[in-house]
């Protein structure tokens, strides 16, 4: 197996996108060390799916929208186990984030504070706190998303927050070169998760999508979780601070 004896912190990784990296990543020989919020079954469901595969997962739960739990969580969570183990962390997978449709009228402060503090200020924290225990030769990878840098005005506040997100992961490429640690950014397109809370809202944009689309299809969550593993291989040690977009063609 291409990830065999290998290790990855995956935040967001009981659903959606997150739980097809996680499974990928453990069907390709990857032990897991997955983060979690409110998905409390979700997360007991993949770590039997995850166990049955014969790999190790320790679920642990944050609120990503509370600071305090942003900085304990690293040093109070993960790295007790990476002790206990006597492992480093071979691969990080920030995925946790959220989204809504909103317009620059209906922008409010506790909104803003909140998208800014799950999609980039814990994905930043991580990258501070994880790098000590990242093996020589790691991964970082980031879940972006085309907003970033295909503005929409139906999605202001997202948008405006998976930029900054960019902007921090690059800013962290040189200091990560100081152990050979490659970091780069996957930036999906609309990808049809089932258990989306904006399903519903999202019907009519995922009609207008599948138009435009060049196979007539939209992104599934296994589209991602491809890229991820590719990313936390060997294959692509030669990757380093790209910004991959995951769209089908979409884009253009």
């Amino acid at each position: 197996m291409i990830l065999d004896q290998k290790i990855a912190l995956v935040t967001g990784g009981a659903k959606g996108i997150g739980r097809s990296i996680s499974l990928a990543l453990a069907q390709n020989g990857c032990d897991l060390v997955v983060h979690f919020n409110r998905s409390t079954a979700h997360a007991d469901s993949l770590k039997v799916d995850v166990e049955k595969l014969g790999r190790k997962i320790w679920l642990l739960q944050a609120d990503f929208s509370d600071m305090e739990a942003i900085k304990a969580f690293f040093p109070t969570q993960v790295e007790p186990i990476l002790t206990k183990e006597a492992r480093q962390l071979d691969l990080l997978v920030n995925n946790a984030g959220i989204y809504a449709f909103n317009t620059h009228w209906q922008v409010k402060d506790d909104v803003f504070d909140r998208f800014f503090t799950i999609n980039v200020k814990a994905p930043l924290h991580l990258m501070k706190d994880a790098y000590s225990f990242i093996r020589e030769g790691g991964k970082v990878v980031n879940i972006s998303s085309t907003t970033a840098k295909t503005p929409s005005e139906k999605m202001v506040i997202y948008g405006a927050s998976k930029a900054a997100l960019e902007n921090v992961t690059q800013s962290f490429v040189k200091v990560y070169r100081k152990k050979n640690i490659s970091v780069n950014i996957i930036a999906p397109g609309l990808i049809d998760t089932t258990d989306d809370a904006n399903d519903t809202v999202s019907k009519v944009i995922k009609q207008y999508m599948l138009r435009k689309a060049p196979d007539s299809r939209l992104g599934t969550p296994e589209d991602v979780a491809k890229v991820i593993v590719f990313l936390a291989s060997g294959m692509s040690d030669w990757v380093n601070a790209q910004r991959i977009e995951v769209t089908g063609g979409i884009s253009f």
